[in-house]
Formats: structure tokens, sequence, C-alpha cells
């Protein structure tokens, strides 16, 4: 009987309780959001008003976002004088990480900014979802947005705000600005007049609300991010997660293993016998 009530317990018997919804399981507090990351990689992102660099320091900074991330779908877009896609959307954190060490100019054959075609390229690759914004990283260096620059990116903010895609700008630079450095090690000069790459906040704060998203310069503290990530991008309406129904099974292994175990432990006792010796039977 012993024997049978171990295998009865390895079988397993157990019973169904009624189905339970993880819909209060920590795993439904992702962000179902997608999120284009469109990073300026054009030559006035190697100047250094911004310590270390502006691209090191942008790299930093979006290290520190990732960070805050909550299950966001994140695709990578660089961009100088054109715009290119160097990683599809991931929620793959350390994917991210290592495809923003590849990130650099020499991957973007046309010299420039322009701004206006990443913002396009991001756009496209948003369509058709529910939940989405683009996060630009730039220098928001002034040539960006002069001459018809500006009217192209006023354009290309006005259709962002038509399809629901806010834009979230964070500014790598600074109103002093610095001169631009080249490869060979001189800098930038035009007409003989070594070139000063500034930040343009203005005009990339006026993208920013045109879409419907926000600005902000760069800071040492968590001011940037509270102002785009935690204050915007985190509270955009994601996309809807169907709950997953959870089986839960009231497990009766118990009732068959500790009879089994007592009656081992019984047949297990043996008494002590009993020698008569023949003056006792006598």
């Amino acid at each position: 009987l012993a024997w049978l009530l171990l295998a009865a317990a390895a079988a397993g018997p157990r019973l169904p309780l009624p189905d339970v919804s993880s819909e209060s399981s920590p795993a439904q507090q992702r962000h179902a959001l997608d999120v284009e990351l469109v990073l300026d990689v054009s030559a006035s992102m190697h100047a250094a008003d911004i310590a270390p660099t502006r691209r090191e320091r942008a790299q930093l900074e979006i290290n520190d976002w990732l960070r805050r991330l909550r299950g966001e779908r994140v695709g990578i877009i660089v961009y100088a004088g054109d715009a290119g896609i160097l990683l599809p959307p991931t929620d793959d954190v350390a994917l991210l990480q290592r495809a923003l060490t590849q990130a650099r100019g020499e991957l973007i054959q046309h010299p420039g900014s322009h701004v206006a075609a990443a913002l396009d390229l991001a756009a496209q690759q948003l369509r058709g979802k529910h939940g989405k914004a683009i996060l630009l990283v730039t220098d928001a260096d002034a040539a960006s947005l002069a001459g018809a620059d500006v009217e192209a990116a006023r354009v290309t903010a006005q259709g962002l705000r038509r399809d629901g895609i806010p834009l979230y700008v964070l500014g790598v630079g600074s109103a002093v600005g610095a001169p631009i450095p080249l490869s060979d090690g001189d800098f930038a000069e035009q007409d003989g007049v070594q070139v000063i790459s500034r930040m343009h906040a203005t005009g990339y704060d006026d993208l920013a609300r045109a879409s419907g998203g926000r600005f902000s310069r760069v800071t040492d503290g968590d001011a940037d991010w509270n102002t785009l990530h935690d204050h915007g991008i985190a509270r955009l309406p994601g996309d809807p997660i169907a709950p997953e129904q959870v089986q839960a099974w009231n497990e009766l292994y118990a009732w068959c293993l500790a009879p089994a175990l007592a009656l081992l432990m019984l047949t297990g006792i043996r008494l002590p016998s009993v020698r008569r010796t023949g003056r006792e039977h006598a």
C-alpha cells in the first residue's frame, strides 16, 4: 500500500483552480511603444564645447536613457547629409548599446546635416504602429536649419503631428559653440574663416513643439531625461497588451505522500523478540 501511495504521489495528482489573469503580474508593466532613435553623426558632432565631445556625450546620454526603458522597442537611424537605418526596432538593450558604438559619420556618404530626411525616414518606419515616438539626439547646429532646410524641417514636423508621432529632441551642444575638427587635425573653414558650430535651441524647440513633443538641452543631472522621458516618452499611450490566461493548479501529491511515508516508517519498526529459557517453561 505504501508503494502504491508513493507511485500515486509521483504521478502528480492535481485539480485546476479558476483561471487567473496575468494583468496584475509585473510583466504587464511593460510599455509597448515603438521609438525611433535618430542620431546626428555629422562632422559638427565632434566639436568639444560639450565634454568630452558632443558625439561621446550623446552616446553616454543615450546609454543613460536605455536604462530607463520598460520594454519599449527602439530602432536606430543615423544621419548627416543623408539618413540610413543602423538597427531595426528591438527591446534588446545590450544589442542597442553595441549598435551605438558603431554609429559613426563614416556610415553616411554625404556630408552635412539633413534633419528633415532623417525624420522622414523615421516616420516611414513607424507607420502602422499605434504607440510611437521619435527621439532626436543632435547638436542642433544652426547651419542645419538654414535656408530651405528650415521649411523642409517645419513641414516634416507638421506631418509628424498629423501622423501622431511626437518628436523629442535632446540638444547636445551650446550657444557658445566650438570649431569643427577635421580628420587631418585641422578645423573646418569657410572662405578662410574658421567655422564655429553653435546650437540653435529655439529652432529645434519649435520643431519639437510643432510635432507635439519636447526639447531639452543636455544637462549634467537628470533634468534632461526627466523632461524627455519621464514626463514625455514614458507617458505616451502604448500598444494594448492582451492579458494572458494563466492556469493555476491545486497540487494534491502531499495527500498520497504523507500516508506513504507513515506506512514505510511503521513497517520499518521491528519489535524486540523475547527468548524464553527452559526454566521459565517449567
